[in-house]
Formats: C-alpha cells, sequence, structure tokens
C-alpha cells in the first residue's frame, strides 16, 4: 500500500528543541548572615513565596528605584504613610556603586 495513509510513510518533522529550566536560569550560590537568612525567611513566609521568588522580586525593586533615581536624580527615597508620617527608605549612598577595590562597608 503506498499514499499518504501508509503509516510506514511518515511526513518528516521539523525538529522542535524544548526550553528547559536550565536554559532559562542560573544557578548562584548566596551566602547570608544568619539573620538576614532569618528576615529573608520571614519575608518569603509573610509573602507566601519562595526564597528564591522573593529575592528575584527584591532585585526588581531594587532594580526599579535604580533607574527611577537615575532617571529623575534623586538622592534618597522617601515613603510618606496614610498618617502623613515621612520615612526615608533608602540612604544616598545605597544605591552608588563603589569604585574599583573600595571596600563595602558592613
Amino acid at each position: 500500500m503506498s499514499g499518504p495513509h501508509n503509516p510506514k510513510q511518515r511526513e518528516p518533522r521539523a525538529s522542535i528543541a524544548k526550553e528547559t529550566t536550565a536554559d532559562r536560569t542560573a544557578t548562584m550560590t548566596l551566602n547570608m548572615p544568619p539573620r538576614s537568612m532569618a528576615a529573608l525567611d520571614a519575608m518569603a513566609a509573610e509573602e507566601g513565596m519562595s526564597k528564591t521568588a522573593t529575592v528575584r522580586a527584591a532585585l526588581r525593586l531594587y532594580q526599579l528605584l535604580k533607574v527611577r533615581m537615575r532617571k529623575t536624580g534623586a538622592t534618597e527615597i522617601m515613603l510618606r504613610g496614610q498618617d502623613g508620617e515621612v520615612v526615608r527608605l533608602v540612604p544616598v549612598n545605597f544605591l552608588s556603586v563603589p569604585e574599583a577595590g573600595a571596600r563595602a562597608e558592613d
């Protein structure tokens, strides 16, 4: 039997490469002091997210703040509560990049 319905004569299929998680992500080890790890654990639990998702969200917020500060020339970020109280969120040097060879302060 010949023709398109012959099971032995299949049309060639295009090879489709499947994207794996490894293709989309990189792995890193993050060393943190116990107090920082406890804070991360608490934030993740409070938001119902994994620690990885919490760190990703924090990184996105950091990037947003940094871009916003550069665009506006802002030197600090302030939050105003519903009661009108103003809180300084980020010190001036928090988002600055240290000079090569400079030592980060603890």
